[in-house]
Order: structure tokens, then sequence, then C-alpha cells
């Protein structure tokens, strides 16, 4: 696999895996200025659910606003991909999606 494609591929994986760290970037007007006001625009359970799954996977929490402060997610992902883990990745592609169902 190409670089491009090997970047392509680890980018959509942790997206699928990790989506709570791309919600700011989704967030309305309404949801940035509560973020900005220490407000999280998520709901409780939703977050509860993903800093389940993120320390489930060995990763820290989401901060009280949404937040993710861990960085070593997409380098994890990085590593599964050049190992070719991808039966793996695809179970924590499932667990995530069953999280998020419920938003």
């Amino acid at each position: 696999m190409d670089q491009s494609k090997f970047e392509q591929k680890a980018r959509e994986l942790h997206v699928a895996i990790f989506p709570e760290e791309y919600d700011y970037q989704y967030d309305s007007i309404a949801d940035w200025s509560d973020r900005s006001r220490g407000i999280s625009p998520m709901s409780s359970d939703y977050i509860e659910r993903v800093n389940a799954r993120r320390q489930e996977f060995g990763f820290g929490p989401v901060d009280p606003v949404g937040i993710t402060h861990d960085i070593d997610t997409y380098a994890w992902v990085e590593k599964m991909v050049r190992e070719t883990r991808f039966e793996e990745l695809d179970k924590y592609i499932t667990r995530t999606a069953a999280d998020s169902a419920g938003v």
C-alpha cells in the first residue's frame, strides 16, 4: 500500500473508531458557544459510553466539554493498519457504532 493510500485508510479508520475526536468540527454556533463556556453539547449518557469505550480500548476519556487530549489514538490506528490487523479494526468499528447508535 503506497503512503497516500495508507494515510487515507488510517484516517478513515480513525474517524470510524474515534468519531468523538471529530465531533467539535460539526458544532453549530450554539454548540461552539457552549463549549467555549465549558458546557458540553453532548449528552452525559453519550460521554459515559464514549469514555467507557475509550477506556476499554486503552485510551483516556474526553474532557467534560467533550474534547479529547489523547493524541495516541491516531498512532494506534496507524500501527494496526501497518500490521494489517483489519479484522480487529472492524470489531472496534462495530463497537463504536453500537455506542453511537443511541446518540
